[in-house]
């Protein structure tokens, strides 16, 4: 399980849930960046999600906005997969739910912000330090392998 530790009321927040929207993560990051400019905002968020409006990167180099965004990339629609395996009994239904691997540090680079690609975990750290203190709009996509989803949905309608 995955847990970012806030120490601090209003440090995190996790806006994902059963009526939560997908892919309002970036242009949330850039509202917080703007009401609390004095402290660093990093968004964690999958592939799926921050496909919805990587674009929106423009406008956080436009406007000085240094966010950075940790975007595990797994080419999976990861909590949809794990929906459909719970109805389907176990079984991984990978239909309409793989994404490409898309290298979204170089879409940030296109875009006029930094990025990197990390391949081991063992790189992250120091990915995390060179983009907090850049005070640069950055992205780090780091390749990930899919797991189970913490997160539980409905599945009727799939």
């Amino acid at each position: 399980k995955q847990q970012v530790r806030a120490e601090r009321a209003g440090q995190a927040n996790r806006l994902k849930g059963r009526f939560g929207a997908i892919g309002h993560g970036l242009p949330s990051a850039l509202v917080r960046r703007l009401t609390d400019p004095a402290r660093p905002c990093i968004l964690l968020t999958g592939d799926g999600s921050f496909g919805y409006s990587p674009i929106e990167l423009e406008t956080a180099v436009r406007e000085d906005l240094p966010v950075v965004a940790v975007v595990a990339v797994d080419g999976a629609w990861g909590s949809v997969q794990s929906g459909l395996a719970s109805r389907l009994s176990g079984r991984q239904q990978k239909t309409y739910t793989e994404l490409p691997h898309t290298r979204f540090d170089l879409l940030a680079q296109a875009l006029g912000a930094r990025g990197l690609w990390v391949e081991d975990e063992g790189q992250l750290d120091a990915a995390l330090d060179e983009a907090v203190g850049s005070a640069c709009t950055f992205v780090i996509a780091v390749r990930t392998r899919t797991v189970p989803s913490p997160a539980t949905y409905p599945t009727q309608g799939y």
